[in-house]
């Protein structure tokens, strides 16, 4: 135990010099969610010097970037204090050395059917109109393999980089296209329940240009499909709102 004392220190000075900073907290921290994980417990711990946005203690001196050095404790995998200072020694501690802690992300306004589309079809002109055009001549490729592969892809970026939240428009969901309607909402649906069993929240936008809504046989049939699946919201969209000339 005397000899384990004394080269752990090492040890860890070592692993944290060759992984990096970054690197070497991602691995406590999967390393105590395992041991919590082995006692059958969700994680109860503390995040040792962390710094947070001064908004959460206003009391409390903020550095040059606004950010105050404090303790996390984490109970039950919830947020139970976060602590200016403290000295609890009944749970795990990790020591984050001034990593930022900040609230998960929430994605509001996302694209996943048409992302990761540009090394196969570019905008050359950067606008609007193009970036139609391009989702037009590009729809033919729309299967479900493709769609599902690079939706994926951006949720698994969003995951990665702490998104606890992500809201898409369903492109193509009102299409007169029946088979492309049904590879948007299938894709979905996969996507959906895949990232839910890992926290992360899929919300689909089922749109329709705002006029077609007084059609009201189309309308329906839009928004019956809509319903069918779960976390799908309505919305609208309402074209060029610039004020035109006379």
């Amino acid at each position: 135990a005397a000899v384990l004392a004394l080269v752990l220190p090492w040890v860890k000075k070592v692993a944290k010099a060759r992984l990096g900073r970054a690197a070497w907290l991602r691995l406590r921290l999967r390393a105590a969610g395992a041991r919590c994980a082995l006692l059958g417990r969700a994680p109860s711990l503390v995040l040792e010097r962390v710094r947070v946005p001064s908004a959460v203690m206003p009391e409390a001196s903020a550095d040059e970037e606004g950010l105050v050095e404090c303790n996390v404790h984490i109970h039950d995998g919830e947020i139970a204090a976060v602590l200016y200072r403290d000295s609890d020694e009944s749970v795990a501690r990790v020591e984050c050395d001034g990593a930022v802690c900040v609230p998960c992300f929430r994605d509001s306004h996302t694209h996943l059917i048409k992302t990761e589309i540009v090394p196969r079809i570019r905008n050359a002109t950067a606008s609007i109109s193009g970036a139609l055009a391009c989702e037009l001549q590009d729809l033919q490729r729309w299967t479900l393999e493709d769609v599902s592969r690079r939706a994926d892809f951006a949720l698994r970026c969003a995951y990665h980089h702490g998104s606890s939240a992500v809201r898409t428009h369903l492109d193509g969901c009102a299409s007169e296209n029946e088979e492309l309607r049904a590879v948007v909402y299938e894709a979905f649906d996969a996507l959906r329940d895949k990232y839910a069993a890992l926290g992360l929240v899929v919300q689909g936008v089922a749109n329709l240009y705002l006029p077609q809504y007084l059609d009201e046989p189309f309308a329906s049939e839009h928004v019956e499909r809509a319903l069918r699946h779960e976390n799908v919201v309505l919305g609208a969209y309402c074209g060029n709102v610039t004020p035109q000339e006379p």
